[in-house]
């Protein structure tokens, strides 16, 4: 079994639910973020039956690798850090980190009306820093 295949809608209400035919992708665009891969197919998406899912409901997706807070990059194009629960083995669940909240995500960014010298900002992705020596910086950095 595929550790993707280990998917649960867990409803937060108790109206009768059936099951659904989805497509679960991620959030962030990339291309390994199909959830549902097709059997011997990685490329391709396949539907995955699960209980219908309403607004307000917990997904879970387990063992979800890279999208598992320890192993994803933080604030990924300012993607939030999604709440977090440990189930128990008597299937009591318990929420161990809140949801991160757009104001947490700014606590580090600067004011910059404060900073009237600044004329641009720049941020450097790409040459590798072991190649600056030969890149041309604007002459009035």
């Amino acid at each position: 079994m595929c550790i993707r295949d280990r998917m649960y809608v867990i409803p937060m209400d108790s109206t009768p639910r059936g099951l659904k035919k989805y497509i679960v992708v991620g959030s962030c665009c990339e291309t390994g973020d199909i959830m549902t891969p097709a059997p011997q197919d990685p490329e391709n998406v396949a539907t995955r039956l699960l209980t219908e899912a309403k607004v307000g409901d917990l997904f879970v997706i387990g063992g979800s690798g890279a999208y598992c807070s320890s192993m994803s990059p933080s604030n990924y194009n300012s993607h939030l850090k999604p709440a977090e629960f440990l189930i128990r083995t008597n299937g009591e669940i318990q929420m161990i980190k809140k949801r991160q909240e757009l104001e947490d995500l700014w606590k580090s960014e600067m004011d910059l009306k404060q900073h009237h010298l600044i004329q641009f900002c720049l941020l450097y992705t790409s040459p590798s820093p072991r190649a600056l020596s030969t890149t041309r910086m604007p002459s009035s950095a």
